[in-house]
């Protein structure tokens, strides 16, 4: 499924789950069929000036287990206080 928040939160959090690329990319601003949408350019090495880095691979493994790590970390404090009598 299309997760691209989570990706970018993982990405944050924990910068080795994504391999990132020096890459150009610009907004097109002229064309009538591209008018806003951004453009990466892959085809030639970035300048030394590049200043944008584009997401290329995600380690799934990785990614999955910190979001299903984080979603387990959300009930905890729940059980601890039903365990300590709360109601």
């Amino acid at each position: 499924p299309p997760v691209h928040d989570p990706c970018a939160v993982a990405y944050v959090i924990d910068p080795s789950i994504v391999t990132t690329r020096k890459v150009p990319v610009d907004i097109e601003l002229q064309g009538t069929l591209t008018l806003g949408m951004t453009v990466a350019d892959f085809r030639a090495p970035a300048p030394d000036d590049c200043n944008t880095s584009v997401a290329v691979e995600l380690d799934h493994g990785k990614f999955w287990d910190l979001v299903t790590d984080a979603l387990v970390r959300i009930g905890e404090p729940a059980r601890l206080a039903v365990a300590m009598g709360a109601k």
